[in-house]
């Protein structure tokens, strides 16, 4: 896809990335990105990880999709106003003792037409 788009970013394309995220299509997912797009993990260093540029955030996605069991990933709502919007999600994590932990997250989105230039990725902590 081009990086170079016009159109406006929708709700309907905005939740069709979720979608993707969920089902751990990195093709399709790579598609929302710009060649210059900067991903803010929620993990990492300091406040989080910044993956800047394709490569590095397909590398990145492809690790966290591997890390994933299927069906684990589920968007909620999302939100568009102007160039910038959110979604929100939920992430279910196997323990080793094999209880499961319910994280809940926000991405916060800016575009570039309907591509996206920053997912900046947050979830809540447990104490």
């Amino acid at each position: 896809m081009s990086s170079t788009s016009s159109d406006a970013m929708s709700l309907e394309r905005l939740a069709r990335f979720g979608e993707d995220w969920r089902r751990h299509d990195l093709d399709a997912c790579m598609g929302y990105f710009t060649d210059d797009a900067v991903y803010a993990a929620s993990t990492g260093p300091g406040p989080g990880t910044i993956f800047a540029g394709r490569q590095a955030i397909q590398d990145e996605l492809a690790r966290i999709f591997r890390s994933l069991e299927p069906g684990s990933f589920k968007p909620g709502a999302c939100s568009i106003s102007g160039n910038r919007g959110f979604a929100l999600w939920e992430l279910e994590r196997r323990m080793p003792d094999g209880s499961i932990i319910i994280f809940e997250g926000i991405d916060v989105f800016e575009f570039r037409g309907n591509f996206l230039t920053l997912k900046d990725s947050y979830r809540k902590t447990f104490a």
